[in-house]
This record gives C-alpha cells, sequence and structure tokens, in this order.
C-alpha cells in the first residue's frame, strides 16, 4: 500500500516504515543475551563449559514461590554450559544468574555496553537499557516491592533490559574477534573504543563452538563444496502488544570471523524464522552473486519462547532471596 507523509514529515502508516528499527527501536534480548551471562560467569571464573547446575532441567525452576518455566516443557535433562547455549535452557541460565548474582550481572552487563550506544555514525541513535545498579529496583518498585528474583528473568534477556540490534550485534561482533569490536560504520571507520570481553582465547573458542552448534552445518544435498560454517544464536522477545519477535544473531565463517548480521522481525513469534534470513544474507555477502541462497538451515533450538512466571501463593511479602530456597519442578 502507499505511504503518506504529512506536511510535518510524520509517516501515517501504523507499521512505521520510517523508522530505524535498527538503531532506535529497543526490544527484549531474549536468548542471546545468554551469551552475555555465560561471557560474564566464565571471566569470573564461575563456570568452565563442562560446568552443570545443581539441578536438572524437568522443564520449570522454583524460586521462592513462582516457578519460572523452560521453553521446553519437558526439560532438557543434565547439561554441561555448552549443551546450555546450544539448546538455548532457560533453567540451567536461571540457576548460572543465581550464581552470578544480581550485582555482578548488572555491574558486568553495563561494563559490557548494554546501557550505551553502539557508536554507529547514523543520527538518532538509541541507547540501550539495563539497570546501573541494584538501587534502581528500589527506586522503581521500593524497597519491599521487588525481590532478587529478578536476576532470574534478566538471565534470559527479559525483565528491565532493552537492546537495539546494533548494539547486540556489537556484542556479538565482540564473541567472534579476540581483538574487540570496534564502533560500527556507515561511512568512514573512527578510532573509537574497542568492546572486549577480557575472556581467553579458549573462553572465546568455547563460546563460538557452542554458537556453531545452534547452526546445523547440514545444506542441501549435493553441493557441500560450498558449506559455510555459521555460528549464531535465536531468541523469543516477549511482546506485551501482540506476538512475540523473532531475533538471530550470526557471523560466518565460524572458525575465523569475516561477518557478523543481527536481525529482529516484529511479531516473527521466533528466532526460528528469522534466522534463514540471516544464513541467506551471510551467504550473499561471503560468495557474492553466486551464493545458493536456496540452501536449508536446520536449527537445534526450535521455539524458546518463555511464558511468566506463575506465582504458587498470595503473599504480602517479596519473593525469598535466599538461593537456598530455589528447587527445581
Amino acid at each position: 500500500g502507499k505511504v503518506h507523509v504529512n506536511t510535518n514529515g510524520d509517516c501515517d502508516d501504523p507499521a512505521n516504515p520510517l523508522y530505524n528499527r535498527a538503531i532506535q527501536g529497543r526490544y527484549p534480548p531474549a536468548s542471546p543475551f545468554k551469551l552475555a551471562v555465560a561471557a560474564m560467569a566464565l571471566r569470573r571464573g564461575l563456570v568452565n563449559f563442562n560446568s552443570t547446575m545443581p539441578e536438572p532441567c524437568r522443564g520449570s525452576f522454583r524460586y521462592g514461590n513462582r516457578v519460572f518455566h523452560c521453553w521446553l516443557p519437558a526439560g532438557h535433562g543434565r547439561l554441561d554450559l555448552t549443551g546450555a547455549i546450544a539448546q538455548s535452557c532457560d533453567v540451567y541460565f536461571y540457576q548460572l544468574g543465581l550464581k552470578l548474582g544480581l550485582d555482578n550481572l548488572l555491574r558486568d552487563g553495563v561494563g559490557m555496553g548494554f546501557r550505551e550506544r553502539s557508536g554507529i555514525d547514523l543520527e538518532g541513535e538509541t541507547m540501550s537499557i539495563i539497570p546501573p545498579d541494584v538501587a534502581y529496583f528500589d527506586r522503581r518498585y521500593g524497597p519491599r516491592g521487588w525481590s532478587r528474583g529478578v536476576v532470574l528473568n534478566l538471565s534470559i534477556g527479559q525483565g528491565e533490559i532493552d537492546q537495539t540490534v546494533m548494539n547486540m550485534t556489537r556484542f556479538y561482533l565482540s564473541l567472534s574477534n579476540a581483538a574487540g569490536a570496534p564502533e560500527p560504520d556507515r561511512v568512514r571507520p573512527r578510532a573509537g573504543t574497542l568492546r572486549k570481553l577480557d575472556l581467553t582465547a579458549g573462553q572465546l573458542e568455547g563460546l563460538r563452538k557452542a554458537l556453531v552448534a545452534v547452526v546445523d552445518r547440514g545444506t542441501a544435498a549435493g553441493n557441500r563444496s560450498s558449506d559455510l560454517s555459521v555460528a549464531g544464536k535465536t531468541g523469543t522477545g516477549q511482546n506485551s502488544h501482540g506476538p512475540n519477535h523473532g531475533w538471530f544473531i550470526g557471523f560466518a565463517p565460524a572458525e575465523k570471523p569475516e561477518i557478523v548480521v543481527g536481525a529482529i522481525m516484529e511479531f516473527a513469534e521466533h528466532g526460528t524464522v528469522v534466522a534463514p534470513y540471516v544464513v541467506k544474507t551471510i551467504r550473499r555477502w561471503y560468495f557474492g552473486s553466486g551464493a545458493d541462497l536456496n540452501q536449508r538451515v536446520r536449527l537445534l533450538t526450535p521455539d524458546d519462547a518463555v511464558p511468566a512466571p506463575v506465582q504458587l501463593l498470595d503473599s504480602v511479602f517479596p519473593l525469598d532471596t535466599a538461593a537456598s530456597a530455589d528447587t527445581a519442578q
């Protein structure tokens, strides 16, 4: 249909096609943020890639008087960190968030740039959001209006966190490049600040291998010679105004990345809808005009949407903040 622009320069199309969603839209980062939580825990020496959590995934996790679900109702069983990333297991990351702690997650999140702009040389970029400190929750909800259980939602990229696509893509650039992520540019490179994760080479390699496991290498039969190893992460951002948003951020070649592409599709429901488009974009850039764009992409994480936690008992008190109260269901 036609797009009409009035004398004030405003567009009357409800889809807002003139709105630059890549740098101005803010969305819950969902499962792609799990890689940030994993990086925080690795950097602090809390886990390694073989680490399991105290409770296996049985489809949900009880914290205080609420049950927090996993996207897979049947559960994933007991996973290590690599498996938890590949399977996008929420119950694993709930426990990893508790192990990390709310203070450390917020402090590290700010340090990683999740409360900044990406720095791209375009006007109007929106600042991404993550609470600066624990005092934020007291100011917003009152001292007794919240509990440290908020770390469970934050650990899977939900709750009081919103990111632009450009800022999340810059984070994945830092995952793919040990030298750090420069400020993105459209006109000319600038000598801006490099964002580095301060992980060892082995830790970065381990995270990349876990991301490779998300995307299957299998391609159309008879065309293995043009195969390209893509690493990436799906995500499903909760949307209170309609269907959920789908994320996928990927880079390739996985062993020595040269390109990073991030995308979100509003109302796409799941990241698996988005992934083929990102992989096609990567293949076109990598192989040029002769790229075979009909190659099939199979994902190991089908639909990682997580329902809201269920409160078990009515109470005037906040959730139990003691980690000892955590039990799996």
